[in-house]
């Protein structure tokens, strides 16, 4: 095994890194801008046309899920069903602010959770749970 000095190290590493504004990416042949330009004029698009699906709303708004489908599809469990009663639930708001939270929570009588806390160390003045031999 070849042992570099930091420097050398460095340098070699620095080497691989991209000057700024440099382009890393170049598309030949097929994929190039060249080719896709000749492609549309052959194929009688201008060149300022968007270049966008042409499928009417309600076909795609049929194929795209919600993020609660994706959610049941990945998860298998739905995201908008009840755990006690499996009632469906629809989402009224989001609340973002913390004070608002903490003032709406107990008048539904839901508490806060304060989270676990984090592991430590004994308390001090407590003795040991075993005797030592």
């Amino acid at each position: 095994m070849t042992r570099w000095d930091v420097l050398d190290f460095l340098a070699r590493v620095l080497d691989h890194l991209p000057e700024p504004s440099q382009q890393l990416v170049r598309y030949w042949g097929w994929y190039s801008s060249a080719a896709r330009g000749r492609r549309r004029r052959l194929q009688g698009e201008s060149d300022t046309t968007p270049r966008r699906h042409t499928e009417s709303g309600d076909e795609a708004q049929s194929r795209r899920l919600s993020w609660s489908q994706l959610i049941r599809k990945v998860y298998e469990i739905g995201p908008l069903l009840c755990t006690f009663c499996g009632a469906a639930m629809r989402i009224v708001a989001f609340i973002v602010e913390r004070s608002s939270l903490r003032r709406i929570l107990p008048h539904l009588d839901v508490y806060c959770q304060q989270p676990e806390p984090l592991a430590h160390s004994p308390p001090a003045g407590v003795g040991l749970l075993y005797a030592p031999a």
